[in-house]
């Protein structure tokens, strides 16, 4: 998911301080952060996406001195909401996200990070920064980057995702996206391949909005989903065989899994849902364990949804973004666990070396 936000708890579990509660994780590529329900922070894997460092892997630690209500994870950083209304980010960069006056961008309600780029909305609307060079930013492609955020679209945003292509929905029926279209994420065109204006469209009842790379999906109240974008890998979640891997066009089809689905979570070429018991399922590449054991196959894709097994506890959330491999959840009791690409230690389980080969089909629990 490319929007990582603590949520309100119903209750904290007795005995667990807020320091230890984890409340929401952003995955990125090669790295994973855990917001606490304190607003503190901690972050594990490759150095140079957690802290500016090299190529060590790190163990799970608090990012010193930061506080948020929300964060996201890029594939080289993290950005997260401060409490005054800011975005601030850390990894192989550090800085506050300034508009084009120098300023900060303030008064932030929701933040993404996409591939190359990061957006945030706020009252007056979305503001994205970063690279341009799939129109990201909603600018002619002659500019192609900006360290200051711009507003890409004006006007009222209540959810928000990011991965090549920026989509946007007010909350009510009004769909928006703008940037990369090679996978049909904006539009069904197969000429225009890059959109630098945003281009809108009615989807009512939506409830989440998640992003992959080149593949997006929103929720509906009633527990069914729709996705649309790449289906090359399968991970659109409407089934097919080895020869069904056309891209579908805005905005796909609804579709249900055996009990109501409550949250998704998507990653680079994956999707993960989490049903009404706890359950967790997903579906599409499965070449680092994205899928989790219950796939049963050796294939890359898995086009049914599987079980994912194992977990510590029922499952309270999952969480994956457009720059990740892997998914993690949190379980009853706050703690986190990871499945998918551990090549840096993204996973969290004491691992001290870089291993493009080393992955896991089930969840492992972070050492927090």
């Amino acid at each position: 998911m490319t929007l990582a936000v603590a949520g309100c708890a119903s209750g904290e579990p007795a005995g667990i301080s807020t320091d230890v509660l984890v409340r929401a994780v952003a995955t990125g590529t090669s790295h994973s952060c855990a917001l606490h329900g304190n607003g503190t922070v901690s972050c594990w894997g490759l150095a140079s996406s957690i802290n500016g460092g090299g190529n060590e892997i790190l163990a799970p630690a608090k990012i010193p001195g930061l506080i948020v209500h929300a964060l996201a994870a890029g594939p080289q950083g993290n950005c997260g909401i401060t409490p005054d209304g800011h975005v601030r980010c850390w990894g192989r960069e550090s800085f506050t996200v300034l508009k084009e006056n120098g300023m900060p961008l303030d008064g932030v309600m929701a933040l993404a990070m996409g591939l190359t780029f990061g957006c945030a909305t706020n009252a007056q609307g979305t503001y994205c920064w970063g690279k341009n060079d799939l129109g990201q930013l909603a600018r002619p492609l002659t500019l192609t980057d900006s360290p200051a955020a711009l507003l890409a679209q004006p006007g009222f945003t209540r959810l928000l995702g990011a991965g090549q292509t920026v989509l946007t929905h007010d909350g009510k029926d009004r769909l928006c996206a703008w940037g990369h279209n090679g996978t049909h994420e904006i539009t069904g065109d197969d000429v225009t391949l890059v959109y630098t204006t945003p281009q809108c469209g009615t989807v009512p009842r939506v409830f989440q909005l998640h992003v992959g790379a080149d593949h997006a999906c929103v929720l509906h109240p009633d527990g069914s989903f729709a996705c649309w974008g790449e289906r090359y890998y399968g991970q659109l979640g409407i089934g097919g065989g080895v020869d069904d891997t056309a891209d579908i066009p805005p905005y796909g089809s609804d579709t249900r899994l055996s009990d109501g689905v409550v949250q998704l979570a998507a990653g680079a070429s994956h999707t993960c849902a989490m049903l009404a018991d706890g359950a967790v399922t997903c579906f599409g590449l499965n070449s680092k364990g994205q899928v989790g054991p219950g796939a049963n196959t050796t294939a890359e894709e898995v086009r049914t949804p599987a079980p994912v097994t194992g977990f510590a506890a029922r499952v309270e959330s999952i969480w994956s973004g457009p720059n990740a491999q892997h998914t993690c959840a949190v379980v009853a009791g706050g703690k986190v666990q990871c499945w998918g690409s551990d090549s840096d230690g993204q996973l969290g389980d004491g691992v001290t070396t870089h291993d493009d080969t080393r992955f896991s089909h089930g969840p492992v629990t972070v050492k927090l």
